[in-house]
């Protein structure tokens, strides 16, 4: 009989390609976003930052929408093991990013605390990024 996983050990594979037509523009009526100038694989811890530094500030889930989910477990053997014997444990979640794709977008918040925001998480982030917006001239 053929046993399914829910999720598969996947290998990290490269990020090929140049730039990202898929999620490079801004949706949901947004007006402001964050878009790579870079490709990277970017942790599940590095996203759940984000999202906990948005909270803290605005106190607001529906203000913020990301665009990427980490998809793909990283495996990792425990220290002290030898070679061999499969596939190590699952140790971390990654989500690839292709350089022009946008990581999340804001709406509904003014303009001057709106680039305040990403500005301070653009420093936080490991990799280059650019603030893009909809209707506004900066």
């Amino acid at each position: 009989m053929f046993l399914r996983k829910k999720f598969l050990k996947l290998k990290k594979g490269k990020i090929k390609g140049k730039n990202s037509n898929y999620n490079s523009t801004l949706l949901y009526n947004s007006l402001f976003g964050l878009k790579t100038l870079k490709n990277y694989r970017i942790k599940q811890k590095f996203l759940e930052n984000i999202k906990n530094l948005f909270l803290r500030k605005f106190k607001d889930k529906k203000k913020i929408k990301f665009k990427i989910f980490a998809n793909i477990g990283i495996t990792k053997k425990p220290i002290d093991v030898r070679m061999g014997k499969g596939k190590g444990n699952i140790d971390h979640w990654i989500a690839k990013i292709k350089m022009g794709q946008i990581i999340f977008e804001i709406f509904d918040l003014p303009l001057k605390i709106a680039l305040k925001f990403l500005k301070k998480i653009k420093k936080k982030l490991p990799f280059k990024t650019k603030i893009v917006y909809k209707y506004y001239d900066i």
